[in-house]
């Protein structure tokens, strides 16, 4: 994996999510990847398959289909190879290759669960910078690839790593002691420690286990809500991690112990077989059980769980569900499916009363300290740890645990939930010294038993849980994905959602601002409008009532004077100077009551111009920040528009370049369509003109056939008489010729049964045809010379008519010239004349009949010598074939013999039939000569 980790370790940074995680993460992974090679046309995954694997194209082209229909192509090297293939479960899609490529196959739960590790330690929340890499890993990886973790969910994991508390320890530091109470649940990063127990306050500690990086602690009490069972002690300097009571519960202990009533449980039994499981004592089961329950107690259950069938659900019960609890977590951990009876054992009428051990006795007595919860090697070392206590059992320490385990066993038969301290120092000595004296009996048999159910239990363990991992794996992998999705989406939207409510926030607080800096501009006019409406008046009114108050006085002081008139006028006058003065005093004052109002106006108009000052100075400082905040905004969606050009840039790019490649590919299957339909129309038209021209050879035979039929069928029956003594020796010779042929097939076919017995109805079948074609043959070479014989004959009719037509010719014209002749001999030889006309005519037209039917038998003999040289051409070939495949065969005794026999009987036949032909030629010659015989005695009648 080394050589395979160097090729991609530089293309690891490049994929997602695998480049988001660290070096040691990245590390890990590789070392449990793999790289896979796949040629041309082969499928990387099918459509419809479920998996626990992530595919990443490192090399070459793929592309996915869906539905017969191509969805997506991707090249390695491009953006879009650096995402995993199809992820979701049962896979939507297909990937082909389209050339062969390199594929990287990663383990889709180890990311999953390193990614969270990932984030945890991102968080801060663990701090184990100054602890070995290689360590790390160890007790990390050792915890996320655990049953335990394996059930939790991924929320529950990061939570957990995120609430982890690093604790530094020294050698010979107890981090847990025996009946304290329950606080933490921890987990070895470095360093040794051991479990240990006391039998009492007072008695000495014996060591149970040691446990290493990796293995967990503590759980157990906080389970059971109980104190500690037994005292952890550091063997060396180490560091742990711890988490909290109430975090180890909502985070672990809630999620793996599925509580059930007893109606829900009963159905459980009868729909999918659950199995009841009493983890109380033997003697509590006895005393009362639910019917049909396996009993295990809690403290042998560690060592027994490889009895239980991992594929079956169990459901665990005790008397109150503490006990109950920690089994079903101990189970759990081991990877069964199990469940919890609510409330514990249920109770009839008050009649059954079951022993009800205190929790504290009942754990200290019965619970063994084991390795880590959530580690499957922690759980093979708990069972080591039993088998090396067996194996030590001799020892003090061995009888005095052995001890224990009896004093519980006979507390719980008694009954008494809290014992006295001298009754339990006897109880206490009986049961040790019973229990060492049974010890050394029972111990070679436990061990050799132990050991074996150790094995099955690890076989069967490792079976069942990886069947429920890897469905566990498919379940989270999907939920994981159904999450990141809805993750995803639910930010896109959040996203959305923010941006636009901060856009429509500022706008708001914009319109806001602006409202309130014109409703303020708007109210300080209003004021000053109102406040110098309201001076106005009020000097108003003042200089009205002044000059009324002045004319009432000068109306009265005018009257008084008018009546003293005559008296005081030199006072009226002087009183009316004063009137005048005073009237000259209220117009100043008037004129400083109008200047007054004018100051006061130009002072709120100075107050209204600050207030518009520092209005406009607030808005000009909102302004601002509105400015630096749409500037942020306007520098993030420049950032972000460019960011979205370079997207679109990089989109464009790739849809020209998979349009060109749509192009091209369409371009080739237009192409290889054009061409296989090119190829299809040649084929048709080849096939079609192959049928034509085998249609009109079949209708030329048969119409040759049926011609050449009809033309000799009125000479066959016109010669049937004359040759039928031909005809039957003809055909006795032809019955030969077909017994000979008959032969020769039987000995042909048997040799070729004897080489290959497919080849035998072919060969019968062109020797058939051989013998129809030499027969048709032989009777067209008949008919041909029969014809010609006519001919012959007919010539000769001829001729002798001619002659005799110039010999009566000669007689009339000596009848003629010599005029002795009566009428009557020149009738008669007029008739004469007539009817060697006649006989010319005849044999002319005889003679036209038989070389018409001579050219038709030429013709259709010659078609039937070109058909059968290229039947005998054909059969050569072929029999020279068969010849040189039968080579080797003849070469032995057997077959020479054979062949000496088939030559021999061939023999006879070609003798057989070479007298047949001299015996059709001689019947022939016969024939040809007896009708020369009647055509010579015909003439000499006639003479």
């Amino acid at each position: 994996m080394s050589a395979q980790n160097a090729e991609i370790e530089g293309l690891v940074h490049a994929l997602t999510p695998l480049g988001s995680l660290s070096e040691a993460s990245q590390a890990q992974v590789l070392n449990t990847s793999e790289v896979l090679h796949f040629p041309r046309g082969a499928f990387v995954f099918r459509e419809g398959e479920r998996d626990n694997y992530s595919f990443y194209l490192l090399e070459g082209r793929l592309e996915l289909v869906s539905g017969g229909q191509t969805v997506q192509r991707v090249v390695g090297g491009t953006p879009d190879a650096s995402c995993a293939l199809a992820q979701l479960q049962p896979r939507k899609m297909s990937a082909k290759a389209e050339s062969e490529v390199a594929v990287l196959r990663v383990n889709r739960d180890l990311v999953e669960k390193l990614l969270a590790a990932d984030v945890a330690a991102g968080d801060d929340a663990i701090q184990v910078d100054d602890i070995d890499t290689a360590e790390q890993d160890d007790w990390m990886t050792r915890m996320l690839q655990s049953e335990l973790f394996a059930k939790l969910p991924a929320s529950n994991i990061h939570r957990i790593f995120s609430r982890l508390e690093t604790v530094d320890v020294k050698r010979d530091e107890v981090v847990v002691r025996q009946d304290e109470p329950g606080d933490y649940y921890y987990v070895i990063v470095s360093g040794r420690a051991e479990v240990a127990r006391s039998a009492g306050p007072r008695a000495p500690s014996y060591r149970l286990a040691l446990i290493g990086a990796g293995d967990a602690f503590g759980e157990e009490a906080l389970v059971g809500d109980a104190p500690r069972n037994a005292s952890v002690r550091m063997l060396t300097d180490g560091q742990l991690v711890r988490l909290g009571k109430e975090d180890f519960i909502d985070l672990i202990r809630t999620p793996l112990l599925n509580a059930v009533d007893y109606e829900t449980a009963s159905n459980l039994v009868s729909v999918r077989n659950a199995q009841w499981l009493d983890v109380r004592f033997p003697e509590e089961h006895r005393a009362g059980a639910i019917e049909n329950s396996l009993n295990h107690p809690v403290n042998t259950l560690r060592m027994h769980s490889g009895r239980l069938d991992p594929g079956r659900p169990y459901i665990v019960y005790c008397d109150g569900g503490a006990r109950s609890a920690i089994a079903a977590f101990l189970l759990a951990e081991r990877g069964f499916d199990v469940h919890v009876l609510a409330g514990g054992m249920p109770r009839s009428g008050g009649g059954e009363a079951a022993v009800d051990l205190s929790l504290s006795d009942d754990e200290k007595t019965s619970l063994e300290p084991r390795g880590p919860a959530p580690v499957p090697a922690s759980q093979r070392l708990d069972d080591e740890r039993s088998d090396a206590s067996a194996v030590a059992a001799g020892n003090a320490t061995v009888k005095l645990a052995v001890a224990e385990v009896a004093l519980a066993e006979v507390a719980a038969s008694v009954g008494a939930p809290r014992v006295a301290a001298p009754d339990m120092r006897e109880i206490e000595a009986r049961a040790r010294e019973a229990a060492e004296q049974a010890a050394e009996e029972r111990l070679a048999a436990e061990r050799a038993r132990a050991r074996e159910e150790l094995e099955q239990a690890r076989q069967e363990a490792a079976a069942a849980a990886q069947a429920r991992l890897e469905e566990e794996r498919q379940a989270i992998e999907a939920a994981k994905r159904e999450a990141r999705e809805q993750a995803q989406a639910e930010l896109a939207k959040a996203r959305a959602e923010a941006e636009a409510a901060a856009q429509a926030r500022l706008e708001k607080e914009r319109e806001a601002i602006e409202a309130e800096r014109q409703k303020a501009r708007e109210d300080a006019r209003r004021a000053a409008a109102t406040r110098l409406a309201a001076e106005r008046k009020r000097l108003e009114d003042e200089a009205r009532k002044a000059r009324e108050q002045a004319a009432r006085e000068a109306e009265a002081h005018l009257a008084a004077e008018r009546a003293r008139l005559a008296d005081e006028a030199d006072r009226a006058r002087r009183e009316l100077e004063e009137a005048r003065e005073l009237k000259a005093e209220l117009e100043r004052a008037r004129d400083a009551a109008q200047a007054e109002v004018e100051r006061e106006r130009a002072e709120q108009s100075q107050r209204v111009e600050q207030v518009r000052a520092e209005m406009e100075r607030r808005l000009r400082e909102e302004e601002a920040k509105i400015k630096e905040s749409y500037a942020w905004q306007a520098e993030e969606l420049k950032r972000l528009q460019a960011q979205k050009r370079d997207a679109e840039v990089r989109l464009k790019e790739e849809q020209a370049r998979l349009q060109q490649q749509a192009e091209e590919a369409r371009a080739r299957l237009a192409e290889s369509r054009e061409f296989q339909k090119r190829l299809e129309e040649v084929e048709q038209a080849s096939a079609a003109e192959a049928a034509l021209r085998e249609q009109q050879r079949l209708e030329l035979e048969r119409r040759l056939r049926d011609e050449l039929k009809d033309k000799v069928q009125s000479e066959r029956q016109a010669l049937e008489s004359e040759l039928a003594r031909n005809a039957a020796q003809l055909a006795r010779a032809q019955q030969e010729l077909r017994a000979a042929e008959a032969a020769r097939r039987a000995a042909a076919d048997e040799a070729q049964q004897i080489v290959a017995d497919f080849k035998s109805a072919h060969a019968r079948k062109r020797m058939q045809e051989e013998a129809e074609m030499q027969a048709e043959r032989a009777r067209l070479e008949g008919e041909a010379n029969r014809l010609r014989l006519a001919l012959e004959l007919a010539q000769r009719e001829k001729d002798i008519a001619l002659a005799e037509q110039q010999r009566a010719e000669a007689e009339l014209d000596d009848a003629r010239s010599d005029g002795q002749r009566s009428g009557i001999e020149l009738e008669r030889l007029k008739a004469q004349a007539d009817e060697a006309a006649r006989q010319v005519a005849e044999s002319e037209q005889a003679r036209a009949d038989a070389q018409a039917a001579a050219v038709a038998s030429a013709g259709d003999l010659a078609a039937h010598r070109v058909h059968e040289d290229q039947v005998r051409t054909q059969l050569k070939s072929e029999l020279e074939e068969w010849v040189r495949e039968q080579s080797d065969f003849e070469n032995s005794d057997v077959q020479q013999s054979i062949l000496a026999n088939q030559k021999a009987h061939v023999e006879r036949l070609k003798q057989r039939a070479a007298a047949a032909r001299a015996a059709a030629k001689a019947h022939d010659r016969a024939l040809i000569d007896e009708l020369a015989e009647r055509l010579r005695g015909d003439d000499e009648e006639d003479d």
